[in-house]
């Protein structure tokens, strides 16, 4: 009798050892998603550190914002992130901040956070470049110019624009700050009451005369 028992439990793990075995050759994901690429197909051989497919979450998607050393101390956990995308050119995606970089880049003088925007319509895509700016609490005076007025200038990797003051162009070496639409803000070189440039820079420089037309 108790050889018989010895025989049936011995069968059991036998059991569970071969539905173990079948169970692993399914491989589930551990959450809902899309499948973005699958480097391998049905009847490859693969080791256990190779990868068989990337799957995405569209439910929530997440943002890394470069964002200026001067503003560190004013973004805060929880604040409103507004994002655009090309692909949608019109539209405000809306989203949190969620996480801030403790660290400034030495080189770049930028700090990096991260926001989260729900995206129940799956119109948002892993991948995407987006531009977007952080709500911060009250306001302050902000020059704004048409980004057709900025010129970077690659051999010296500045920002330059052209201002006219009584028919003479005069090139300013500007910083720019987030863009906003077709506005770009300037946070270093202008004062806010000059006329500038925004085409034919190519024809300008520094004390050519101009007229403004309207």
């Amino acid at each position: 009798m108790q050889g018989s028992e010895a025989s049936l439990e011995a069968a059991h793990a036998q059991l569970a050892q071969a539905e173990k075995g079948l169970a692993d050759t399914t491989i589930r994901a551990p959450y809902d998603g899309y499948v973005s690429a699958r480097p391998v197909a049905a009847g490859m051989y693969v080791a256990l550190t190779n990868k068989i497919v990337t799957i995405v979450k569209m439910g929530i998607l997440k943002l890394q914002l470069q964002t200026p050393e001067q503003r560190a101390a004013q973004v805060k956990l929880g604040m409103q992130v507004v994002a655009h995308v090309s692909a949608y050119s019109d539209r405000d995606f809306t989203g949190q901040v969620t996480a801030l970089n403790p660290s400034v880049d030495p080189n770049s003088r930028i700090f990096i956070l991260e926001a989260r925007f729900d995206n129940p319509g799956a119109e948002l895509r892993p991948g995407m470049f987006a531009t977007a700016r952080v709500l911060l609490p009250g306001g302050e005076p902000a020059v704004f110019v048409p980004r057709s007025a900025v010129i970077r200038d690659k051999t010296t990797d500045s920002y330059q624009l052209y201002t006219i003051e009584n028919g003479t162009a005069h090139l300013r070496v500007v910083v720019i700050g987030e863009v906003d639409g077709n506005q770009i803000r300037i946070t270093n070189g202008l004062s806010g009451g000059e006329t500038v440039a925004i085409n034919h820079q190519g024809d300008l420089f520094d004390g050519a005369s101009v007229e403004v037309r309207p």
